[in-house]
């Protein structure tokens, strides 16, 4: 992993190697797990015990993604990225990677050093069995433990966004994409579990982010989606929050559904940062 980027999260000086820890001139260290990831989330940070996704919303969405029905967004998202024509010394980070899926298809493709953070251990744990050669961090995007100007590239899919943090660590020709529903982003497995359905507001995001940031591009893809299982149907709903806020007699009625057809609308945006 390499560490000429990465700072201690208590002090904020340089993290150094040294055997099989990461280690600043304060002797701040953190062991790298068996598994290859380092954590580097501080308790503070921490708003409960097993911060960000569970062990079971990671396992559906790991089932279901697997399954590349998001694959077309993805394949965009990296023709984006390859129009910057990176080289292999720029360092990358999708933040909020959850269990890894987008990052290992974005280091195979780009061939740029990829990190890939979530506050979620889970998720880092099933994206550590993905690409070893990705650099896996438990951390939380509030606090990103880089120098600042030493990331090239900031990916968030569907993830928090601290434009702060955000900002601090792209110099003034580095890039923030993000990926947010579309308006009409899974409308028929929300109408299932929802009364009302409020389409998704895609400008919401470009609002927000464009105090620190400018909007430089964007795309927008739909994938039609043909889910032919119970599981699949049962798997999407899980990853999503939509799931969790439903009534339970509308997640209920989930179960008897055998095949479900769906737009999954996508909204692609790149940012540069605001001088």
């Amino acid at each position: 992993m390499s560490l000429n980027i990465l700072i201690c999260p208590v002090c904020l000086k340089s993290l150094e190697k040294r055997k099989k820890q990461f280690v600043c001139c304060n002797n701040h260290s953190f062991d790298i797990a068996k598994q290859g990831y380092v954590n580097l989330l501080q308790p503070r940070q921490r708003h409960s015990k097993n911060p960000g996704d569970n062990s079971e919303m990671i396992k559906t969405r790991t089932a279901f993604l697997n399954k590349d029905f998001y694959r077309p967004m993805i394949d965009q998202l990296i023709l984006m990225i390859k129009d910057l024509n990176l080289s292999s010394d720029d360092s990358c980070l999708d933040s909020g990677c959850g269990e890894g899926y987008y990052t290992e298809k974005l280091q195979k493709k780009t061939l740029s050093a990829w990190y890939g953070l979530d506050i979620s251990r889970a998720g880092i744990l099933t994206a550590c069995r993905r690409d070893s050669g990705i650099n896996w961090l438990v951390a939380s995007s509030k606090k990103l433990p880089f120098k600042s100007n030493s990331v090239k590239v900031i990916t968030s899919l569907f993830s928090f966004i601290d434009t702060v943090e955000f900002k601090r660590c792209l110099p003034d020709d580095g890039v923030l994409y993000t990926v947010t529903p579309g308006t009409k982003h899974l409308h028929q497995l929300r109408s299932i579990l929802y009364d009302e359905v409020i389409p998704f507001n895609e400008s919401k995001i470009v609002d927000r982010i464009s105090p620190d940031f400018n909007l430089i591009m964007q795309k927008k893809i739909t994938v039609p989606v043909f889910l032919k299982s119970t599981g699949d149907i049962l798997n999407l709903a899980k990853m999503t929050p939509h799931y969790w806020r439903a009534k339970s007699k509308a997640k209920e009625s989930l179960k008897d559904l055998h095949q479900l057809k769906i737009e999954a609308d996508f909204c692609i945006n790149m940012f540069t940062p605001a001088l």
